[in-house]
């Protein structure tokens, strides 16, 4: 589900929560904000991951592909693909990231989430 507050309240959120698994800013739009759009200049794209062929297909009809996630320890998502099986290139810009990756063949069954964790997860 989503949650909307201003970056003041999250920041005290953060630096006071508990939580077992906390909320996190994933915004898939900051790109098209008038005022957030400025953090596109503040990176450049590596040059091993410059060769994107969605930009062949114009902003209208390339599948998301640039997000502004943050938050505190603890916080990250469960199992997933990502969208339209993209591939992601992270800068990691305080703190650190984990990512646990499977062979493609391990079996479906040693990777599904338990009933009553992650309802909301897709069966990936």
């Amino acid at each position: 589900y989503s949650v909307k507050m201003k970056m003041k309240y999250y920041v005290q959120y953060m630096g006071k929560n508990q939580d077992d698994s906390p909320m996190y800013i994933f915004d898939g739009s900051f790109g098209e904000h008038p005022k957030k759009c400025k953090l596109l200049e503040d990176f450049v794209i590596p040059k091993y991951f410059r060769d994107d062929l969605f930009k062949y297909a114009g902003e209208s009809k390339r599948p998301p592909y640039r997000w502004f996630v943050m938050g505190p320890a603890r916080s990250g998502t469960g199992i997933h693909i990502d969208p339209l099986g993209t591939s992601a290139w992270n800068a990691v810009v305080s703190g650190h990231k984990w990512w646990v990756l499977f062979p493609p063949l391990t079996p479906k069954e040693l990777l599904k989430i338990p009933p009553g964790m992650g309802e909301n997860q897709r069966d990936e």
